[in-house]
């Protein structure tokens, strides 16, 4: 095994090295970079990418990668960990979903191709791109609501796979994180215009350059409480490649049995309170109510109801904002996949 240099920073065989990548100047004299660690294994094995808080104020993924890193040992690994614990640390430091300065987010279609002379969030994508250009494989890790309201999922992207070998991987890599794997698709009813396009997203935009990439979704949306899971699911996937020698670990939340797919937003058509009718995660019949709103007065106003065989990952409330469950009309307040044929 020879070094590996990212950007700079060089890791030795069976060695960590910890650093930065890129970095944009703010009004005050600070400078705001991307958190890095390569842990750079003694022998030849893929290069993983695995990215944390690509939305600024989804900490799980950051929290993730540090459980990982500390149960790694370099000296046993077979090839590479790229480890960006912090993807938009603009959006981390104000604890929000996109950048404070431009409201971008990192799950957007920043990278092919890169920008290094853009926005600032361009520029800070841009110092990521060269982590990707070495990449084999790739995990974005995401969190939703505390685990009451959200289930962990995680997504795989055939349609934008650049061919047959990329879509085996993100396959064989969403089925080992243990936690159930969703095909992605753009849902037919528009609903994928209200959270951006599904090619847009890095795995997937990945995925068409010819790294296997998925996208893991646990609770932990401003808190941690999902990292297990996600620690798992990142660590099940370095074994299914070949990285790690130890047994696959089960999810303590895993996957619902079948196979399923995206089907798109759910939308209230009222405004009130949201209150939940069935758990997340729940295999539910379509017509099924699963949520309900309330009017300021307690009268109820809307039942929503299940659109397809299915389950829900996540009932999020206002999922730009601050989450809240007092909702106006017209909010994408949580995200559905439907069973598919056996």
């Amino acid at each position: 095994m020879s070094d590996f240099v990212l950007s700079g920073l060089k890791a030795t065989p069976g060695s960590v090295a910890k650093g930065t990548l890129g970095g944009v100047s703010l009004a005050s004299g600070a400078i705001a970079r991307l958190p890095v660690v390569v842990v750079h294994g003694r022998e030849p094995g893929p290069v993983l990418l695995v990215t944390g808080a690509t939305h600024g104020n989804e900490v799980v993924g950051t929290a993730a990668l540090t459980a990982t890193l500390r149960r790694l040992d370099p000296e046993k690994l077979r090839g590479t960990l790229i480890a960006v614990t912090v993807t938009n640390p603009l959006a981390f430091d104000a604890a929000s979903y996109g950048s404070p300065y431009d409201l971008a987010h990192m799950a957007m279609p920043l990278l092919w191709p890169a920008m290094p002379d853009g926005m600032i969030t361009q520029r800070l994508a841009a110092s990521l791109r060269p982590a990707f250009d070495v990449a084999t494989h790739y995990l974005d890790v995401h969190g939703h609501w505390d685990p009451g309201y959200a289930h962990p999922m995680v997504m795989l992207f055939p349609d934008q796979a650049a061919d047959d070998q990329v879509r085996a991987d993100q396959a064989r890599m969403a089925e080992a994180t243990g936690v159930t794997p969703v095909r992605m698709f753009e849902p037919k009813d528009g609903s994928g215009a209200l959270v951006g396009s599904i090619a847009g997203q890095p795995a997937a935009a990945a995925s068409t350059h010819g790294i296997a990439g998925i996208m893991l979704e646990v609770a932990g949306h401003q808190n941690v409480g999902g990292t297990d899971p996600a620690r798992i699911a990142i660590m099940n996937v370095m074994r299914e490649l070949g990285m790690l020698d130890s047994p696959a670990e089960t999810s303590p939340r895993p996957r619902i049995p079948g196979r399923f797919a995206y089907h798109g937003a759910l939308v209230n058509k009222k405004s009130g309170l949201l209150w939940s009718t069935r758990p997340m995660g729940e295999l539910v019949e379509a017509g099924a109510v699963i949520a309900e709103l309330t009017d300021p007065w307690g009268d109820l106003v809307e039942q929503i109801r299940m659109p397809v065989t299915g389950f829900r990952w996540n009932l999020s409330g206002a999922i730009h904002g601050s989450h809240s469950f007092a909702i106006p009309e017209g909010i994408v307040i949580g995200f559905v996949a439907g069973k598919e044929g056996d």
